[in-house]
């Protein structure tokens, strides 16, 4: 374990590997892990803790890993997560407070398992694409969705609705969205 107990802005993991988890082992102001893809050696995983982060708000950046699989356990203050680029699947689960995720919206797949917990939690595209429901297999307690500029296909059902998504931002370009059956509460677009 990789215990950062001060007030470090952003983390400097560059040369960090064999780490099985980095935590952050105070609720300290300005938190920020910004990971390198040589954290986690190739199909390994990595835990990041941030579960001591009660009042402070912080921000966790995985996304320079292509190749292994990161487990993000949340405090119950407000965070800023951006997931990775690995097919391993990421895992994240918030607080009580916001939380904000963003990924590419061709790297959220059924092997991602995000829990927004509590709070007013948005799940936002980095770039525009593809999103089939069965993506959103793993996705809970999130309210707001926001699309990326750019054309956008979105086809949503029963995952989507068992997201607790009821709104969604969409952004500049061509947006298609079909809501099929499984789509029983009402959304805002």
């Amino acid at each position: 374990i990789l215990e950062i107990t001060y007030n470090t802005g952003v983390a400097a993991f560059t040369n960090v590997t064999a780490f099985e988890t980095f935590k952050s082992g105070a609720d300290t102001a300005n938190q920020s892990f910004t990971t390198v893809d040589g954290n986690v050696a190739a199909t390994g995983s990595l835990t990041i803790d941030m579960s001591a982060q009660a009042t402070n708000s912080y921000v966790v950046d995985i996304s320079a890993e292509t190749n292994g699989a990161i487990t993000i356990t949340g405090g119950a203050a407000a965070s800023t997560i951006t997931l990775s680029a690995s097919s391993m699947g990421d895992t994240f689960t918030g607080g009580a407070a916001a939380d904000g995720v963003t990924v590419a919206i061709g790297q959220l797949t059924s092997a991602d398992t995000i829990n927004g917990a509590g709070g007013t939690d948005t799940l936002t595209f980095s770039d525009a694409g593809i999103l089939s429901d069965a993506d959103l297999t793993n996705v809970s307690n999130f309210e707001s969705l926001a699309t990326a500029a750019g054309t956008n296909t979105l086809v949503l059902g029963t995952e989507f609705e068992g997201s607790g998504i009821s709104t969604i931002t969409t952004s500049t370009g061509a947006e298609t969205i079909t809501f099929g059956s499984g789509v029983t509460t009402a959304v805002t677009v």
